[in-house]
């Protein structure tokens, strides 16, 4: 199954204009694949709680996907709740919805 991924990441990122961001967005949320997403809210998350220095996206995929049980309903799950907390954030919870 890890190779599948693998491959299905790879023909995606093979694409004009998709990157490692979104490639991983569209296997996590419309294939249903367990792949962790980096966003700049990740990012932003990391940094505050000071859980790594390294903010690439790779390392910090790794990291995610390393230490957290690898299923895809978490990983879509614990996403969106960064996503919802990090701009919870940036203003009004009512932008959120």
């Amino acid at each position: 199954m890890k190779e599948k991924l693998n491959v299905a990441r790879e023909k995606l990122l093979g694409l004009y204009g998709i990157g490692p961001e979104t490639a991983d967005t569209i296997l996590l949320y419309a294939l249903d694949r367990p792949t962790f997403v980096i966003d700049a809210y990740t990012q932003k998350l990391v940094k505050k709680e000071k859980i790594a220095k390294n903010l690439e996206y790779n390392y910090l995929k790794q990291l995610f996907e390393e230490n957290l049980p690898k299923d895809t309903i978490l990983f879509q799950s614990f996403h969106t709740l960064i996503i919802v907390d990090q701009k919870g954030r940036e203003g009004s919870m009512m932008r959120i919805v």
